[in-house]
């Protein structure tokens, strides 16, 4: 003997309902009828006499009454092979007592029960019709002598009154009978109609997926598949796999040994379902993902597997969309971690649950160790925006997109200052924020330096202005003074004293142009960049040989671009003149295409850009850096130090 399990739980409990309700009418129409016969019955007793009949009548009553009042404590199986039992027993009885005339009824019984089971209740009503009819039109004419045959019939029978009685008895059971039987056939028809419904939203369920159910009984073979099986496996006919084999044999040689070692699993019971994902080679030759969930159903008393359903679905889309998804994420990731910038993922309450190397080193702890702490504890307690910034997250509301300067802690004790940017970013359904920290340690150094350089730089124009004023105007102004108090003393030739005075007067005033024009050119101003230039090339030419290039002609610039411009190469030429020992110095002034270039070359002696940016004396140089990020210029410097030769280039978009 083998153990099946059901194939269909959902069909098992459709019939197990229809044979309960079944069950339950039975019962009650047999207690509606046993009560009326145990009546005749006990009447019959005590006229005719003791019976068997009678007695199996009480008892059947008494008994099919409690098992309908106490259904609940008795198997519906139970109480149907009772029931059963007694129609048998009375059909048993009734061939040995009735004689001819029931045998004519058991005829006209069985033929109402055909039409009910085969055609329905409605047929089985009529035919007791009829035969009513048919029984009481030939006991009718029996009794008026319509009909007469050469043998007695009635001498085969009882009185009238018995077959009365035994009539009534025949068709009430024969009622009995074509309802139960009529309710049969209903019931069971609705359970087919449920059924039917059941596996017409089957089909259009497995039909709206893009999935292949597939069926398989290990003991007669048969293969059951849906019909996208070609679209899903890309396969051009499901006949081409007939054996596990021949499937196994499509599959990477990667994948194969995982999905025989969890179709093991399942075997041995181990796993409750069979669940893989590999690959598998089409009809084409490419490599296609499939998604394999199976169980097996049935297994025979040893534990053998008898029956496995699953199903098969391509996930070739969704396996490329993953690995794009992993790329980019580890592209993040990677960012992540190396950027130059500390940067913390921090969550509610202002716990930290990731950190990128930087944050790790610049606050003093380990990859592993920071994620856990709390960003109040990286924060200086001292500083009033570094408190606010710490409130920002102990009170779990909305920050918004933002950025905060405040002190935080370099190595857990030393305070160093950062401009923090936050921005809120989604993992999983969780809302973190992710604050990027930049340090301005070096950026206030700068600007200190530059502050600093710019207040060096207007004290030394005030000194050079001074210098200027006290060497030049001072001596020419004390020499008029003198001249004025001879003259008020009237002492010497008051001709030849007004004629030295108006020769002091106009080096006076040629002086104070000459500083003036140092100031601020006044010829920049009016006659632009290239005049302005000239003019100040010419004044060297007698010390250094300046050779000046450009196709402005007549063109003006912005102020500020000519501003700038004059500045740097009047600078670049006054530390050439003093440090770079030059012969020749080479000035090209370009604009194409709204594309400004202006470059300076010379063959003296070159130095360190970027050091000389750092000492103290290399405040001119600051000052052109600075002019030059102000009108966002692009400049590039090619120096080296004890070889000959320098060049800036400067471009820009005008």
């Amino acid at each position: 003997m083998t153990r099946k399990k059901k194939n269909s739980a959902f069909v098992n409990q459709i019939f197990e309902e229809t044979r309960k309700n079944i069950s339950d009418r039975l019962n009650l129409i047999a207690m509606l009828v046993a009560i009326p016969a145990c009546t005749l019955s006990g009447i019959r007793l005590f006229t005719i006499g003791f019976k068997p009949l009678f007695l199996i009548d009480l008892v059947f009553a008494v008994i099919v009454t409690l098992t309908y009042i106490f259904k609940a404590r008795f198997h519906y199986q139970l109480r149907i092979t009772f029931l059963l039992a007694y129609f048998f027993l009375i059909g048993v009885l009734s061939l040995h007592t009735f004689g001819l005339m029931g045998f004519g009824v058991l005829i006209l019984f069985i033929v109402s029960v055909i039409l009910t089971a085969l055609f329905g209740l409605r047929y089985g009503m009529v035919a007791i019709a009829i035969s009513l009819i048919t029984v009481s039109f030939s006991l009718y004419a029996f009794y008026k002598q319509w009909i007469t045959f050469d043998l007695n019939f009635n001498s085969l029978a009882y009185d009238g009154y018995h077959l009365f009685t035994r009539g009534i008895f025949f068709f009430s059971y024969l009622v009995v009978t074509v309802v139960i039987v009529g309710y049969i056939n209903r019931s069971f028809a609705q359970a087919y109609s449920k059924l039917e419904l059941s596996e017409s939203r089957l089909n259009l369920a497995i039909s709206s997926v893009d999935e292949v159910v597939w069926d398989f009984n290990l003991i007669n073979r048969s293969f059951f598949v849906s019909d996208k099986f070609d679209d899903v496996v890309k396969i051009s006919s499901k006949d081409n796999i007939k054996t596990l084999k021949d499937w196994l044999l499509r599959i990477h040689p990667d994948d194969r040994k995982p999905l025989l070692e969890r179709i093991r699993t399942h075997i041995l019971g181990e796993t409750p379902v069979i669940w893989a994902e590999y690959r598998f080679k089409d009809d084409y030759g490419q490599w296609q993902w499939l998604q394999t969930r199976a169980r097996i159903i049935e297994r025979k008393a040893n534990g053998f597997p008898e029956r496995v359903i699953g199903t098969h679905s391509n996930i070739t889309i969704y396996k490329k969309l993953h690995e794009e998804l992993l790329e980019v994420e580890n592209r993040y990731r990677t960012l992540f971690l190396m950027a130059n910038d500390p940067i913390l993922i921090v969550a509610k309450n202002g716990l930290i649950v990731d950190a990128n190397l930087k944050a790790s080193k610049i606050f003093g702890y380990t990859s592993d160790s920071i994620t856990g702490q709390n960003i109040a504890d990286l924060c200086s307690k001292s500083d009033s925006n570094s408190l606010n910034f710490i409130n920002l997250f102990a009170d779990n509301k909305i920050i918004p997109t933002n950025r905060f300067e405040l002190i935080m802690l370099r190595n857990q004790s030393e305070p160093f200052p950062v401009e923090a940017s936050i921005a809120s970013i989604t993992d999983f359904g969780e809302s973190l924020h992710q604050v990027v920290i930049h340090d301005l340690t070096l950026l206030q150094r700068f600007e200190r330096e530059k502050i600093n350089a710019v207040a060096e730089m207007e004290e030394r124009e005030r000194q050079r202005l001074a210098s200027n004023l006290h060497d030049d105007v001072g001596p020419l102004l004390s020499s008029l003074n003198m001249y004025l108090s001879l003259l008020a003393n009237h002492k010497g030739n008051q001709d030849e004293l007004v004629a030295s005075m108006q020769d002091i007067l106009r080096d006076t005033i040629a002086s104070v142009r000459e500083i003036s024009h140092n100031l601020s050119p006044q010829n920049l101003l009016t006659d632009g960049l290239v005049i302005a230039l000239t003019r100040h090339f010419e004044r060297y030419n007698s010390i250094i040989n300046i050779h000046f290039d450009h196709n402005l002609e007549n063109q003006r610039l912005s102020r500020i671009i000519e501003i700038t411009c004059y500045r740097i190469l009047k600078e670049f030429l006054n530390n050439t003149i003093k440090y770079a020992n030059a012969s020749n110095v080479y000035v090209k002034l370009f604009l194409e295409n709204s594309k400004l270039t202006l470059t300076y070359h010379h063959d003296g002696e070159g130095f360190d850009f970027k050091k000389e940016m750092q000492k103290s004396k290399g405040i001119g140089l600051i000052n052109i850096v600075e002019r030059l990020n102000s009108i966002k210029a692009k400049y590039r410097v090619n120096s080296e130090p004890f070889k000959k030769g320098f060049s800036f280039e400067l471009t820009m978009n005008v």
